[in-house]
């Protein structure tokens, strides 16, 4: 669910909630060693945050924020703000020259030296939450 923050709507934030899960608490947070990424630089992104966030030549921000049963991705330019929902049945990483994020038809590159450097403990986190979630919610047995 990707959305504009221009309009602040208390319907938002209950559909994100109940999309990908509220806040860790405090005790987790300190329990995981944080779940939220330093301020990334957007290298490129899909045509629908695009024309969202209405970029044009400005620089874009973002920061990755680790949520119970998805990913909340705050996208950050000089003139728009908005935030991107992913819940962890869509989430999609791909590293390659770039490290991205792939969900719904939309996607978020960032540059491989920034998410090394600073970000890796988080991106393992969200890897591994992500497998203990689909344990947890697939229980054939």
């Amino acid at each position: 669910m990707l959305y504009n923050l221009s309009n602040n709507d208390g319907n938002r934030i209950v559909q994100t909630n109940e999309l990908i899960g509220k806040k860790f608490g405090l005790i987790e947070r300190l329990m995981l060693n944080g779940v939220k990424s330093s301020r990334l630089t957007v290298s490129e992104s899909s045509h629908g945050i695009q024309k969202i966030i209405q970029s044009g030549q400005h620089i874009v921000f973002s920061d990755i924020e680790m949520r119970k049963k998805g990913v909340l991705i705050r996208i950050i330019s000089q003139i728009e703000k908005c935030y991107w929902a992913i819940p962890f049945y869509k989430l999609t990483l791909y590293k390659s020259d770039n490290f991205s994020i792939h969900a719904d038809g939309e996607f978020i590159k960032y540059n491989i030296n920034e998410i090394t450097k600073k970000n890796a403990s988080l991106v393992n986190k969200i890897i591994s939450h992500r497998a203990s979630f689909f344990d947890h919610s697939y229980n054939f047995y």
